[in-house]
């Protein structure tokens, strides 16, 4: 499976936007890789991330803290990096990703496309002065 996505930084003046394909099978921690190293927002793991998906009430997180545990998970939250995107992911459906949860910097995902056609690695495309 292919997923063509559309990333939207919220709250840009102009819209600020790029397009981005990425394969089926993969888990919301990797896809948080992807759509950090595309949007430059971060330079290296671990990331601190948030994904809220309104349409299933779920949220992913993933982080650690100072310590370096990781956080306990409630029961509306599932760990990302074992929650496969291909459950969630359906043509002009649309999710929230916060690469940090402590910046206001926020992304709306939109599902543009689905396609049985197979990728190995994610693509760029289009994009709009990102």
């Amino acid at each position: 499976m292919l997923y063509d996505l559309k990333i939207i930084l919220k709250k840009s003046k102009p819209v600020l936007w790029y397009e981005l394909e990425v394969p089926g099978g993969i888990t919301f921690s990797l896809l948080s890789v992807f759509l950090d190293i595309a949007s430059g927002t971060k330079d290296a793991p671990p990331s601190d991330y948030i994904f809220d998906l309104p349409s299933s009430e779920v949220q992913l997180r993933e982080g650690i803290f100072e310590d370096g545990s990781y956080p306990l998970y409630r029961q509306s939250l599932r760990e990302a990096d074992t929650t496969f995107i291909d459950e969630y992911m359906k043509k002009d459906s649309w999710f929230t990703y916060k690469p940090n949860k402590n910046e206001d910097i926020a992304f709306r995902i939109e599902v543009k496309e689905m396609s049985s056609k197979m990728l190995i690695f994610p693509f760029a495309g289009r994009y709009s002065r990102i």
